[in-house]
């Protein structure tokens, strides 16, 4: 589902027009996003959880060359879906 349909969807369901949900889902998104740079939990009953996590300084190997080469540690982006969400899509 890409943003179009979304917004069909949440017209559909809500009454508004689809640029009105557009709005909506972009507010959304940006706050989510907000939060997540800010290094905050973002947690959704029955979806899941997003959060930051700093992944460990490693040694890795370029495919290509075979060349070693050192990866920094930074932070990246987590999701775990809820229990609920994980039930139903079995």
């Amino acid at each position: 589902m890409g943003k179009g349909e979304l917004k069909k969807y949440v017209s559909a369901k809500t009454g508004i027009t689809p640029q009105e949900a557009g709005i909506v889902i972009d507010v959304v998104l940006n706050g989510l996003v907000e939060s997540i740079i800010k290094g905050e939990k973002v947690t959704m009953p029955n979806f899941g959880k997003f959060e930051t996590k700093m992944t460990a300084p490693r040694q890795a190997r370029n495919p290509k060359t075979g060349e070693k080469v050192f990866v920094e540690a930074r932070r990246v982006v987590r999701f775990k879906a809820a229990r609920s969400l994980k039930e139903r899509v079995q």
